[in-house]
């Protein structure tokens, strides 16, 4: 993950992050307690190079939570708050 912005986040989070290989890849919003709160990308298989990704979290009550990007090779993980 490049970046996650903004960071505290209120409603909306973006997420630009570069992918180096072809494969199956998710991306998952744990809360505190270490539970999926929000699945953005199950699965899918992607290709390489930039993501730009816009992520809805209204429905997210206000914490720290961790994004979590999953790729066949790697794990990578970013502190979020969210503050309505």
């Amino acid at each position: 993950i490049q970046s996650i912005m903004p960071n505290p986040a209120e409603n909306i989070l973006s997420i630009k992050a570069t992918l180096t290989e072809k494969g199956k890849t998710e991306i998952l919003i744990y809360n505190i307690s270490g539970e999926i709160v929000k699945t953005v990308l199950s699965k899918a298989t992607v290709t390489t190079g930039e993501i730009d990704l816009s992520i809805d979290l209204s429905e997210l009550s206000n914490g720290a939570y961790t994004v979590v990007l999953v790729t066949p090779t790697f794990v990578n993980k970013e502190n979020l708050i969210i503050a309505k």
